[in-house]
Formats: C-alpha cells, structure tokens, sequence
C-alpha cells in the first residue's frame, strides 16, 4: 500500500459519487523516532472478504438514534494473527438483516504493521468512536517459527481512533475523522461513564506491571491515563479488562488471566478514587477459560457476564459461551442462557439498545468457517434461562462463510 499525505474535510461536490472508493486517510506522527501511521480507507479487492485466511475478535455498537448497528473485527490474506491483519467496520441499516463492510484500518498493506483488536462505541456526542491498535510485528523468517503471529513484543503497541457519524453510513456528507493516536495499548472493552459525565477507558499494556490501564476521556478523543493495576506474574495473560461503575459509585475491573494450561478464574480489582489508585488484581470468585469475557452494566444497573460454561467449573475450551445477571456488582451471578453451545464461538463483546434488547457479538472458526455472529436477547430471558420476552434470537450472521450460518439462523422469537 503506497502511503500518501494529507488530511481531510468536507470533500468538493465532484469527488462525492466516489467518494467511498476514493476515500483515503492518513495521519502521520513520530514517536520516538519512529513515524507510526493510520490508513483508513474504503475496502478494495485487496480487502474483499474473499481474500481473508483469518478473521475475528469483533465488537459491536448501535446509535441511539436510529438504531443503526456498527460491528469491528479483524481479519487478512493469511491465516492467523501476523503483520497482514487490518481493522473493518461494517454496519447495518435494518436491524442487523444484512450488513456492509464501508471501512477498513490497514497500517500498510503487507508491511510489517499490523492492525488489529478494534473495538466500538457511541460516545457522550452520538458519534461513533472505532479504535483499534497498530504494532510493528516481529519479522517472519522462512522456516522459523512466527512468534505467535506477532503477539510480542507489544511495548510499541498504539491506539489509534477515528469518529464516525453513528446514524449514516461514511460519505461524502458523513465523512469519518482524520485517525488519531490517543494511547499506548490495547482497548478491547468500552468505556464505563462516570458520575462526572466523564468516560473512563481500559486500555491494556501487556507485559507491564500496571498491566491493566485506565485513561480519562471528558471529549472522546483526548485520552489522559490516571492509573492502573497489575496481577500475579503467574496469572498473567493479554489482560482484556473491562470496567464497570458500582452503585455506590466504586468502579470495578476484570481481567482475563491464566493460560491454556492452566486456566484460572477471572481477575478482579476495585478503585474507590474514579480509578486512580486499584485494589491489588487478583483471581477473583468466576472460573473461566483464558479467553475474552463481556461484563457489561444494564439501563437496569445489573451487571450482565457472557463467558464461557457454568459458574461453577473451570475449564479449558472454548465453547458454550452463556449470559448470566448479577445484582450485586458482581459477587453473584444469577439465570444463564446458552448462547452459542459450539467449540470455537468466542471473545463476544455486549450492546444493549433503547428498548432493553441485549446485543453480543463473537466469532466462530477464525479460519475455518471464519464468522462474525450476534445473538439478540433481554435481561429477563437470562435471568430465566429461556425465551420468555419473544425477543431471542441466536447466532444472526453479521460475516463468513456460507456453510458457518446456512442451518443456524433462529427467526425472531426462537430459541433452540
């Protein structure tokens, strides 16, 4: 991918009709004296799902507005988690019916950058906010192994965001914001609104001792962090967190911890100062496979869980990922409803709308099958176990293969 200057604005009146396929974005800034640089374009033929190996890890937003639905994920021309990786966003008009991918976050092509672990939410204004990280990945070697596909080292790891009108897709009249750099590190969960109106965001730095971060953000852009926590080093793993305002005003976080070997529950941590100072992390009472989790608070002000198997057994597969309620900030866990029983459907990530529907978004068979999927559900389906609302619907496909959905959508109203 050639790189070019330049920002944008408003486009002239005779680019408009090509706009999306014109469409090109770049922010250049050095840091430490390396330039780091965001692309964010249109998707092109080098972008088309048919030339996707790998894809997954989504997360999912709707506008207030119009209900307009929002999905992220990452994806690439070959399979697995390596310098090919590149962002999408795809969006949906109707109610999650059919979706169109109108963006993607490519650092540079097959250079050696990679995008991935974006994430989505409607911020204080109505926009949408899409961020997503960029690392410099190892370099692969014929016949050497891939070092994870890039997973390390994550110290040059950036957060780049770009703002998006949350009712319409991006165009000339909508155009997305010029890519911004906002943080060191991964954000794979949204931002919890504190009492203050203000937004505090987790952004993770892997490796460190306050591995699991929180920044402040009064504007959506501006991200100041103001503290952190760290885990046992014996627990540790890509920290996920995500964090939640309690009742009493206390904000609480959990972490994914443990390893494929040894799985362990998920960590836990509590500030009582808007997150500036953090309880030691440690395991905390939910047993859980190392993988992502959702929690997530509800208009109601329960707290909703979307893991992996029962509340009371560890385990090491990925699969069965089922929604549970809790009324008490965390410390118990009510209902569950199986949402996805299949091995492979996992890192789901949460949106309730308006009128109280639940939206959980995951992966299925990242190069396999391929597939982004979203259940649909309320709090009082959970708390029962079942459909009692009339409003359950699992596994609608937002993205993959033909054979990953083509006998597993439930219309409306259905449970199996």
């Amino acid at each position: 991918m050639k790189r070019t200057g330049g920002s944008i604005g408003r486009l002239p009146h005779c680019i408009r009709g090509s706009y999306l396929a014109a469409l090109a974005v770049v922010l250049q800034i050095a840091v430490g004296g390396v330039v780091l640089a965001a692309d964010v374009t249109a998707p092109d033929a080098d972008h088309a799902y048919a030339t996707r190996r790998h894809q997954g890890i989504p997360s999912i937003a709707a506008s207030p507005v119009n209900g307009r639905l929002w999905c992220t994920w990452y994806g690439g021309p070959t399979a697995g988690e390596d310098a090919n990786n590149y962002a999408v966003l795809a969006t949906s008009g109707d109610g999650g019916d059919t979706w169109k991918e109108v963006l993607v976050a490519d650092p540079d092509g097959t250079g050696p950058r990679r995008a991935f672990d974006p994430e989505v939410w409607v911020d204080a204004d109505g926009r949408l906010r899409w961020v997503w990280t960029e690392r410099l990945a190892p370099v692969v070697v014929k016949g050497q192994p891939n070092n994870a596909g890039g997973a390390a080292p994550a110290k040059n790891d950036e957060l780049w965001l770009c703002a998006l009108d949350a009712e319409n897709e991006p165009s000339a009249d909508f155009p997305p914001s010029v890519p911004r750099h906002v943080a060191r590190g991964i954000m794979m969960g949204k931002p919890e609104t504190l009492r203050t109106g203000e937004r505090i965001c987790p952004v993770a730095n892997w490796g460190e001792e306050e591995s699991s971060s929180f920044y402040l953000t009064r504007n959506g852009f501006d991200f100041v962090r103001i503290g952190g926590t760290g885990y046992p080093r014996r627990n540790r793993c890509y920290d996920e967190h995500q964090v939640v305002l309690l009742p009493d005003g206390a904000l609480k976080t959990f972490a994914r911890l443990g390893s494929w070997r040894t799985p362990t529950n998920i960590g836990e941590s509590v500030s009582r100062d808007g997150g500036k100072t953090w309880t030691p992390g440690q395991p905390g009472g939910i047993p859980h496979t190392s993988s992502r989790f959702v929690v997530m608070r509800l208009a109601s002000g329960k707290l909703l869980l979307v893991k992996h198997g029962p509340l009371d057994r560890l385990t090491n597969v990925r699969d069965n990922l089922t929604a549970y309620v809790s009324d008490d900030g965390g410390d118990t866990w009510k209902g569950g409803l199986l949402l996805d029983e299949r091995k492979g459907a996992s890192y789901p990530d949460g949106q309730q709308l308006s009128d109280g529907r639940i939206l959980i978004a995951y992966d299925y068979g990242r190069t396999a099958e391929m597939a982004i999927f979203f259940a649909e559900f309320t709090e009082a389906d959970v708390l029962a176990g079942r459909n009692v609302s009339g409003k359950v619907c699992l596994r609608r496909r937002i993205c993959g293969r033909q054979q990953a959905h083509s006998e597993i959508h439930q219309p409306q109203g259905t449970l199996k």
